[in-house]
Order: C-alpha cells, then sequence, then structure tokens
C-alpha cells in the first residue's frame, strides 16, 4: 500500500531582492496562500535586502502549488508577486527602488 495519508509537505522559500546596492534598509515580505483580499492565510513572514535574501523554511499543505508574496518597501512601495512551486522550493525577485513613493490628493 504505498498510499501516502500525508497532507502537508516541507517548502523552502527564497526571496532576493535588486536595487541599490549600498541600501541598508530592510524590505519586510510576507507569504500567503493566497492573497489576503481572498481570506490568503499568512504563512511566513520576516526581512530582506539587497545582498541578503529572505530564506525560509515552512509546512504547506500538499496541494497548494503557489504563494502570494508582498514586499513593503521602507519607502512605502508595495509589490506582489504569485509564485510557483519548484519541486520543494519557492524563489522569486523582487526589485527594490530608491525613489520615495509619492502620494497625492486632490484638496
Amino acid at each position: 500500500s504505498g498510499f501516502d495519508w500525508k497532507t502537508t509537505q516541507k517548502a523552502y522559500i527564497e526571496i532576493t531582492s535588486t536595487g541599490a546596492a549600498n541600501s541598508d534598509l530592510f524590505n519586510v515580505i510576507e507569504i500567503y496562500d493566497k492573497s489576503p483580499e481572498d481570506g490568503g492565510r499568512l504563512l511566513t513572514k520576516g526581512s530582506m535586502k539587497t545582498g541578503m535574501p529572505f530564506v525560509s523554511e515552512m509546512t504547506i499543505p500538499q496541494y497548494l502549488t503557489s504563494v502570494y508574496a508582498i514586499q513593503k518597501q521602507a519607502n512605502g512601495q508595495i509589490s506582489t508577486k504569485i509564485i510557483q512551486l519548484s519541486g520543494d522550493k519557492f524563489s522569486a525577485t523582487f526589485s527594490s527602488s530608491n525613489k520615495i513613493a509619492l502620494k497625492s490628493a486632490v484638496v
């Protein structure tokens, strides 16, 4: 009986950031099972910057084949990506900006 009753698996995640090599500012990275707007559950969270990737091991449901990543930069910019599982690893690169996010409002 070769049936595997296991409903979870270990997966590894590595998120890198490209951008200003001299930046000492960290970006927050959050990994969800799907978009938080669709009820996504936070799987792991951490920080990264250029030259210092976010690396983590997590336990995920067997059926999960992609995760939803949100990068929150120190300058206020937010980026998202859907990352596909390849073997037992999720990996992606976010590019970071040195620019300050400007917010304007009509008064």
